[in-house]
């Protein structure tokens, strides 16, 4: 036979790790794009010792499985899975072979895996895949029983299996033990399934906070994939009107390098690696971090995904070439066998998200950060990634065979011409907002919030009372879902509905409304600093721009080209953010800065982030 693909059938009620490490036995054995998991849509909540026997459908199974990583393309709806016709007819039998993967339990004890031959004599469907893999039959003559090997993984009421995980999330709501049971955590994903079981209440944002601390995690140095993300001024509620004031003061002024130099936020691909027992490793989320992968199990993880894949596995093999040329006690120094990760940038050609750095390809260094025993960050060490990249270009391994191995681009400004008039068109933007609701400088940006949604819910709900009012601005004005709405908190039945109508269906709108101010103010302020910026790691910054422009009047023709009512509204939402960033006139080659401001990071985007979100609207269509 040319060709032999692996089905993988199961309940998956739902998939967990042990799973998900056969899906990976079987990819190595067979090939990662022919390995199939099939499952049905069959749902039974017929309830045993409290848990229901099979609550998730397909569409649910499906998400839990892209979440571990596996190709939406190789998780099949069928009616059987154990024949599997949906996957089987789209090959022909005269060049293909099937193979079934089952555990030895299956193997054991269903009847649907007799091997051999009936007492008739007669031979049945499926044959031993080890005995006869020197010649195999096609599919419609012979199935192959392929037994995987046992994978032994705990959960906190034993042994991992199908009925233990859904006793867990029946029974769990700690998100740091979700993700050690599961290997992940998705806050909406896992709300389904507990919703899936009957289990109505779910994880919030709070409960996040609670465990993980996120407050400190938000004001991270690090940025995208398991790194997290900073955040931009406007996304810090406690800065005071104050600091925002004496920020922009220093970013109009080219000062903002007072605490560390002004580097460049590059537009690339972000990936966390270490090195571990001889190894680069690499993580994509805080589960990974725990249990870093290898260039291989990275490559599973992308397979299919063309120039991506190409650029993932490269930088993994070049970085690999580069730290081998230094001592291990250095290497050991840095990475303290896998407990450190550097935040590394992966820029490729030919994965080209929105800016233009030239034909050469870069894996930029970042900082590295240590986690502890719980994937929870410990400490940013930013100046080990400078003095890394320096060991790696003193033995002369800086250029590899794919990539060349750099630090980040330190920024240099220029103060504008006109530097008095724009300082005081910027600080009396603050004053205005500082004055709307009668604050003071010591005041932060979320008092300011505070109020916003304070009046909001005045002119909404005029006649609530003081403690509801007060639950109602904590849960929208700062996110704290702990207090529910529920008739136990709300017993009015036609206000409770109207207030959950409203948290709803306008709570997200407001919020955007309500923090426009202070993001056009900042998209602003980015767009002027970054024009009387240089040294930008584009290769010809001019040329980026112009194709930019280009890109951006080609979407702009195709969407108004659309009959699409919501695109239209979409590409609005953006071409005004342009404006008030500055407009088109303030395009710079290059995402934008990130910059330390009183220890914590942020960055500044100009033009950029709305830019980004429109070429985004027709980019994936085209």
């Amino acid at each position: 036979m040319k060709k032999i693909i692996a089905i993988y059938p199961g309940r998956f009620q739902p998939m967990g790790q042990h799973h998900f490490k056969s899906f990976q036995h079987l990819q190595k054995a067979f090939g990662a794009k022919n390995v199939f998991i099939a499952t049905s849509d069959k749902t039974d909540m017929t309830v045993i010792d409290g848990i229901p026997k099979s609550p998730f459908n397909f569409d649910l199974k499906a998400k839990i499985a892209k979440e571990y990583g596996v190709p939406s393309s190789q998780i099949i709806l069928t009616k059987n899975p154990y024949k599997a016709e949906e996957i089987t007819s789209k090959f022909d039998p005269r060049d293909t072979s099937v193979v079934f993967a089952v555990g030895q339990k299956d193997m054991s004890e269903d009847p649907r895996f007799t091997i051999g031959f009936k007492k008739s004599g007669d031979p049945t469907y499926f044959q031993d895949y080890f005995k006869n893999r020197n010649d195999l039959q096609g599919f419609d003559v012979h199935g192959y029983l392929y037994v995987l090997p046992h994978i032994k993984l705990n959960t906190p009421g034993g042994e991992m299996s199908g009925t233990k995980l859904r006793e867990f999330i029946a029974s769990n709501k700690d998100p740091r033990e979700f993700e050690k049971v599961f290997g992940w955590y998705n806050e909406q994903l896992v709300s389904d399934m507990r919703n899936a079981m009957g289990i109505k209440e779910s994880f919030t944002k709070d409960w996040w906070k609670q465990v993980f601390n996120e407050s400190i995690v938000s004001k991270l140095i690090t940025e995208g994939g398991a790194a997290g993300h900073m955040a931009h001024p406007f996304d810090d509620s406690d800065l005071t009107f104050q600091e925002l004031r004496e920020m922009i003061t220093r970013a109009l002024s080219g000062e903002l390098n007072i605490e560390k130099d002004v580097t460049e936020k590059t537009d690339g691909q972000n990936l966390q690696v270490t090195y571990k027992n001889g190894k680069v490793m690499a993580a994509r989320n805080k589960s990974q971090i725990l249990n870093p992968i290898d260039a291989d199990e990275l490559q599973m993880k992308f397979a299919g995904r063309g120039n991506i894949e190409d650029a993932f596995v490269f930088a993994m093999k070049d970085l690999e070439e580069a730290l081998h040329s230094l001592p291990a006690n250095e290497l050991e120094k840095m990475f303290q066998n896998g407990r450190n990760f550097l935040n590394l940038e992966i820029i490729y050609p030919a994965t080209k998200n929105v800016i233009n750095y030239g034909p050469a390809a870069y894996l930029q260094f970042h900082g590295i950060s240590e986690y502890d025993d719980s994937a929870k960050l410990v400490r940013s060490i930013p100046e080990y990634a400078g003095k890394l990249q320096k060991m790696i270009a003193d033995v002369n391994a800086s250029t590899q065979k794919n990539f060349k191995i750099i630090p980040p681009q330190v920024i240099k400004f220029n103060k504008p011409v006109d530097f008095d008039d724009k300082l005081n068109t910027f600080i009396n933007r603050v004053n205005e907002l500082q004055k709307q609701y009668k604050l003071s400088g010591s005041n932060t940006l979320g008092n300011w919030y505070d109020e916003w949604w304070k009046r909001k819910i005045d002119e909404v709900f005029p006649e609530l009372d003081e403690n509801l009012r007060g639950q109602l601005i904590n849960r929208w004005a700062n996110g704290d879902k702990s207090f529910r709405l529920v008739k136990t908190n709300i017993p009015d039945e036609a206000l409770l509905k109207a207030v959950v109508d409203f948290d709803k269906n306008e709570v997200a709108k407001l919020s955007k409304i309500a923090s426009k101010p202070f993001e056009e103010l900042f998209l602003n302020l980015g767009a002027e600093v970054l024009s009387n910026a240089e040294n930008f790691l584009s290769m010809s910054p001019d040329t980026t721009v112009k194709d930019l422009r280009k890109d951006i009047a080609q979407t702009i023709r195709d969407i108004k080209n659309s009959d699409d009512i919501a695109t239209l509204q979409k590409m609005k939402v953006q071409l005004d953010r342009v404006k008030a960033a500055g407009g088109f006139d303030k395009i710079v080659p290059s995402e934008g800065i990130v910059f330390v401001y009183k220890g914590n990071t942020y960055k500044l985007t100009g033009a950029f982030a709305p830019i980004n979100q429109l070429l985004g609207i027709t980019r994936y269509a085209r």
